[in-house]
């Protein structure tokens, strides 16, 4: 695992419960749309915290990641930046991680991405990267969400719709029509 310490450079609140965050990494690396890496806290006593948090940043060869992070009230990472992170703090961050659930132009479709909540995160990276590379796979993503105010990256998500090359969006709501 590559440890590094990113810089906070935006926080932008996607809904009640998440926010994304910009990191910009000193040492850039190459992922895969649907991995994620480890964010690292350190306690003043020394006592270490972790967690998994996908990329949602499409892999085109960036110095910045964004991560979209859903605060749990019980949690103890997720409030930590919620309620104590600011642009300019530096972060540890490590990986890239994962393969299992990775989409690259050549694995070709349809792709059926299915996904609800912050879960979206990783799937949105493998759309994004799809719009970058101007790919036409079929791909639908089925979203579920609380409601309407829950459909997190919702404006960017119609966007890509509306470019009418073969993505497609189901919505569903499970607490509003």
């Amino acid at each position: 695992m590559r440890w590094q310490k990113a810089t906070v450079t935006r926080i932008t609140r996607l809904s009640n419960t998440v926010s994304s965050f910009m990191f910009r990494l000193p040492e850039p690396f190459a992922f895969q749309a649907g991995q994620h890496v480890i964010v690292r806290l350190t306690a003043p006593d020394g006592y270490r915290a972790q967690r998994s948090y996908s990329i949602a940043s499409a892999p085109a060869g960036s110095d910045t990641i964004e991560l979209a992070i859903e605060k749990l009230d019980d949690g103890e990472v997720s409030p930590f930046f919620h309620d104590v992170v600011e642009v300019g703090d530096e972060i540890d961050i490590g990986g890239p991680v994962g393969g299992h659930f990775v989409w690259n132009v050549p694995d070709g479709g349809p792709v059926l991405l299915i996904g609800a909540g912050s879960g979206v995160v990783p799937l949105l990276s493998i759309a994004r990267n799809r719009a970058e590379l101007g790919d036409r796979t079929p791909m639908l993503l089925l979203f579920s969400a609380r409601s309407k105010a829950d459909f997190l990256f919702g404006d960017e998500i119609n966007r890509l719709v509306a470019r009418n090359d073969g993505f497609q969006l189901l919505l569903t709501l499970t607490r509003e029509a």
